[in-house]
């Protein structure tokens, strides 16, 4: 019966031993960040002969600034420029405006070629960074184009092009802006980003959350039964593992992808009582050790 039981426990253990390894391989092998491009956002055509296309890849995201960047890299068609390299060279003057670049409006002569920028775009809903690792964020990225080499100002058709690769730990998923937006926004061609953490980012968090969970419940279990009196308790055996157990938690925190700060809900929910638990553990334990006469 023993021998049955003692099977029984080294399958479970080498099953739980093989779904932590795979689930850590999984998150190392896809930490790439993610891309979406809904259909509302892909350009439609038939687009105009003369246009500014921008070619948008995002490069980072800082949950807790509330933003992000943005690399913009714009070509010109038609009878505004003509290609260069990976960009273009503006045929006639023009005034571009995309929101966020610094600076945000570029007097750009003609001649001149079009440098690559980098466009800092603000993350909508910067709260809800409490709900890690299952916050969100929405981001509008705006341009806008004139030709200034006439008596008044002509509007310049823009294109905007999301594209891979995205930025690890999020997935981005783009579309086209909403109808009636909101004031102060520049008119012109918009996409909207919406940002989440990726799949993996979620999955190792749930499981480092649910090892710390085990540990915490598996460490007062057996303090309860060494308060009993149901198990031995010497300096050198349980007293010192209880000790080591707050410490070992503590650097597990560490192993949540993403590093997100301290005080978010996985803190509250996993984290601090965890902690507690497995200290008041060694309290207990230290204090029954104290109080019995002849333990080791």
């Amino acid at each position: 019966m023993n021998s049955a039981k003692g099977r029984r426990a080294a399958i479970i253990y080498l099953v739980v031993i093989v779904t932590i390894g795979l689930s850590y391989l999984l998150f190392g092998l896809s930490r790439g960040g993610d891309i979406t491009i809904q259909p509302s956002a892909k350009p439609r055509p038939p687009l105009s002969a003369t246009r500014i296309e921008l070619y948008v890849t995002p490069s980072s995201i800082d949950a807790q600034l509330g933003q992000g960047t943005v690399q913009v890299v714009p070509r010109l068609f038609g009878a505004i420029g003509s290609p260069y390299g990976n960009t273009s060279r503006a045929l006639v003057p023009i005034r571009l405006t995309i929101d966020g670049a610094e600076p945000p409006t570029q007097q750009i002569p003609a001649g001149d070629v079009l440098g690559v920028a980098q466009t800092t775009v603000l993350l909508e809903n910067a709260g809800s960074l409490k709900a890690f690792p299952f916050d969100s964020y929405t981001s509008y990225l705006t341009a806008s184009a004139e030709r200034t080499d006439g008596a008044t100002p002509r509007p310049i058709p823009v294109v905007i092009y999301p594209s891979a690769p995205g930025v690890p730990g999020f997935d981005i998923t783009f579309t086209g802006a909403p109808p009636g937006q909101p004031a102060g926004r520049a008119q012109g061609s918009q996409v909207l980003m919406h940002v989440t953490r990726d799949d993996d980012v979620e999955a190792v968090t749930i499981l480092v959350a649910g090892m710390m969970v085990l540990s915490a419940l598996v460490v007062l279990g057996m303090s309860w039964l060494v308060m009993l009196g149901r198990r031995p308790n010497t300096t050198s055996g349980t007293l010192v593992l209880f000790a080591v157990f707050p410490f070992a938690l503590i650097l597990l925190r560490q192993v949540v992808p993403n590093a997100p700060p301290v005080g978010v809900d996985y803190d509250v929910y996993v984290y601090y009582w965890t902690v507690i638990a497995a200290f008041l553990s060694f309290v207990g334990c230290a204090v029954k050790w104290l109080t019995t006469p002849g333990a080791e």
